[in-house]
């Protein structure tokens, strides 16, 4: 390498390069790899002196010895350590602190090493050093190992800012979702993750930190933790199976996890989720004069709405109003984790007229019915049909709500689109990847439908009549099946070919299928079919086409248009959530052992 390189490596690693030369290294490493492998190698002797010095400080000897390898050397010497670099195709390098802290060891998706204002690629294996962050993009992951086995894995969205600034123990967590599992460490040195509303100090257990913009919410599995508001200083102690959330203005508390609840909860049993009402939500009247109607938001559910499950984040989606009672098109999830509901969008401030898209771009609002699903892997709701807030208007765009970014799309497909209104019903296939439609409005149109989200693209498949049915599939076997207003049918749908509609004969269920738009899903760790709408859960053997009903207390009071999409079974916990009104707790239910 040449005197001229030596002296610009020298100088970065001292801080005395110009920004001007500072540039010329930077046009070097990009261009050739020789100079890139070289200083690399700098970078790591510096560390491995910066080492020596520590070890041999006072010891005249050591120093000694360090200065001899300076004259020797000096392409190789330094004054503030750089080895946090993150050399992506060489363009950025950064100037971070010496302690490695952990290892990167496993990315999923993009990951990018953070420095201030400095982002870079990364690659597993890299050793994250004092001073430096992380942060991952989309749904990109990684996990961590530092030295005493403490493992953190970061989730999708997550910022860490600095890992061990100063040589703490410490984790400087912006946003986004952290899991730890703790390795036993000294009471004088204990981990600690802080956040923008406090901190969590950890000593040897099993947690999960989640940042967003209004609070830090913490789960521990193992162990205990103390949370910490930031500025006020009051605290909680946070034990196995528990949970605290804390902000500016709600001080920490633990309280049980709901997946503890759940474990709690005796077979064919209901669950009320204390202050879970949807109205604690709801928009203020004073800021969205428009929105009210002729009703008020109660009719976001009342109003022959439904829901969709948001399986990636355990959210129960609500979205609904319409007719002429309520014009808000705000957008609803009940988060199962926090036990607490979100409004993911404002209403529109000028709700449009005879026409089906707001100012802002978003769907009208309208009586949704069971025109709602989660197309789990494109990561969106589905919405289409309904019964407009402008009745003048028949809402027949196919809209998908991105959960990512909180934004709607009118997809525009091609293909059979169907000439929707109220009535008809809508499932998910994660098999078949399609949303499967049922509609009924008029003779000519009247069929089964399926969409197909990645071709945009809608096929009319048969001419089958459906009104005020609730549809769900049942997973195992690939069958569509259909229930309510009198009728139980089903569809193969991952048989190829035309499906044939097969009228299936129940006995014990005609209680539950009298009723119009009920609560109807699979529950797939029991192979069954479970229905509510109102009164005793019906539960359907597939196989053998009988029906069991269960009564148990505490069930909330049904909605009177119909139960709809708001009634759905909750994998991860194995039970079924259902919300009844927006002045009602979210209810949780848990079926008979065997059954």
């Amino acid at each position: 390498m040449t005197d001229e390189f030596e002296r610009l490596v020298s100088g970065y690693l001292n801080g005395d390069l110009t920004p001007e030369e500072t540039e010329t290294l930077r046009k070097l490493l990009a261009s050739d790899p020789a100079a890139l492998t070289e200083f690399v190698r700098a970078i790591d002797l510096h560390a491995e002196l910066r080492k020596v010095f520590h070890e041999t400080k006072g010891n005249r000897q050591g120093m000694n010895e360090i200065r001899q390898a300076k004259r020797h050397r000096v392409r190789l010497l330094a004054g503030s350590i750089a080895a946090g670099l993150a050399i992506a195709a060489g363009v950025l390098f950064f100037s971070a602190g010496t302690t490695p802290v952990a290892r990167l060891e496993k990315i999923v998706g993009q990951v990018r090493l953070v420095e201030g204002t400095d982002r870079a690629g990364i690659a597993e294996g890299h050793a994250i050093r004092s001073g430096q962050g992380l942060e991952t993009l989309g749904d990109g992951r990684a996990v961590l190992r530092y030295p005493d086995g403490t493992v953190l894995e970061l989730g999708p969205r997550t910022l860490v800012r600095e890992f061990a600034p100063g040589g703490e123990n410490r984790v400087v967590l912006s946003r986004g979702t952290i899991a730890a599992e703790v390795a036993r460490q000294s009471a004088d040195r204990p981990l600690v993750f802080t956040t923008p509303h406090g901190e969590a100090k950890v000593l040897g257990t099993s947690l999960k930190l989640k940042v967003e913009a209004a609070a830090t919410r913490l789960e521990v599995t193992k162990g205990v933790v103390r949370l910490t508001r930031e500025k006020i200083g009051d605290s909680a102690d946070v034990a196995a199976g528990h949970f605290a959330a804390v902000s500016e203005t709600r001080a920490p508390q633990s309280k049980a996890l709901l997946s503890e609840r759940v474990r709690r909860m005796a077979p064919n049993s209901w669950l009320s989720l204390p202050d879970t009402q949807l109205r604690r939500v709801v928009p203020d009247p004073a800021r969205f004069p428009k929105v009210k109607g002729i009703g008020n938001p109660k009719t976001i559910i009342d109003s022959w709405s439904g829901g969709a499950l948001d399986t990636r984040r355990n959210r129960l989606l609500i979205w609904g109003g319409g007719h002429t009672n309520y014009h808000g098109n705000e957008v609803y999830a009940f988060d199962l984790e926090s036990m607490a509901w979100e409004r993911l969008t404002d209403p529109g401030p000028n709700p449009a007229a005879g026409r089906q898209v707001n100012d802002e771009g978003a769907p009208i609002a309208r009586a949704t019915y069971n025109g709602l699903a989660y197309i789990a892997h494109a990561d969106r709701m589905f919405a289409l049909g309904g019964d407009s807030a402008d009745s003048a208007v028949t809402p027949d765009a196919t809209w998908t709500f991105d959960l990512l970014t909180n934004a709607w799309e009118n997809r525009n497909p091609t293909g059979d689109r169907p000439p929707t209104w109220v009535g008809a019903t809508s499932a998910y296939d994660p098999a078949t990847r399609k949303v499967w439609w049922g509609e009924g409005r008029t003779p000519a149109d009247a069929g089964l439908y399926s969409y197909d989200f990645d071709l945009n693209r809608w096929t009319r498949r048969t001419p089958d009549f459906f009104y005020y049915q609730t549809s769900a599939v049942d997973t195992r076997r690939g069958m569509l099946v259909t229930a309510g207003d009198g009728k139980i049918f089903a569809y193969d749908v991952r048989g190829g070919g035309t499906p044939v509609r097969q009228d299936w004969r129940t006995t014990g269920g005609d209680a539950l299928l009298a009723k119009a738009n009920p609560g109807f899903d699979y529950d797939s760790a029991a192979d069954r079919l479970v229905g509510w709408g109102g009164g005793a859960v019906h539960v359907l053997h597939p196989e053998t086409k009988g029906w069991t009903s269960h009564d148990a207390p505490g069930a909330p009071p049904p909605t009177p248009n119909g139960i709809f999409g708001r009634w759905r079974y909750v994998p991860s916990l194995d039970v079924f959530v259902v919300v009844t009104s927006i002045d009602e707790n979210v209810h949780l239910y848990k079926l008979p052992v065997g059954d």
